[in-house]
């Protein structure tokens, strides 16, 4: 993650909402119900924000959390229920494999498909947002994909 003590605040606040959550079979983990309300006095501080145009706002920064509980639920064979990549590439993410994440509108839900609780799990340590998964394996999907970039208008 790029240096920027701000929006690592936002995403300790985040890691910390999200550790500890048990994903019962056939339930959804949705992202935003997990962190929000995204607030200052739910802990999250403004930074910048990039969807196409640069701003600021309140919880800057937590579409890095939202890409990797995307790929962690991805990469464990979750269902995809929905997710939004960012109006552009960003190279500190999975290419093809990003979300981003605006309250109200714009959230990161996948359903756990397994038999079993998946506990959820993140943490901040120097310059990366870790993510894991706890429960039984289940198959998941495991991945090695990798896409070109393809030229896309501007927002």
């Amino acid at each position: 993650m790029p240096y920027d003590p701000v929006r690592t605040t936002n995403l300790r606040v985040g890691a910390q909402k999200v550790t500890g959550v048990l994903v019962k079979p056939g339930e959804e983990f949705s992202l935003l119900d997990v962190i929000g309300p995204i607030s200052a006095a739910n802990g999250y501080v403004s930074s910048v924000v990039e969807d196409g145009f640069v701003s600021t706002a309140v919880g800057g920064g937590l579409s890095q959390l939202s890409t990797n509980m995307f790929n962690v639920g991805f990469l464990a064979g979750m269902d995809d229920v929905t997710h939004t990549p960012h109006s552009r590439w960003f190279d500190r993410y999975p290419a093809g494999r990003e979300a981003t994440l605006w309250e109200p509108s714009t959230d990161m839900v996948w359903r756990n498909n397994t038999d079993y609780g998946v506990l959820v799990q993140s943490w901040v340590t120097g310059d990366r947002v870790h993510s894991r998964l706890w429960g039984t394996k289940a198959g998941g999907m495991g991945s090695s994909l990798s896409r070109d970039r393809f030229p896309i208008d501007p927002p």
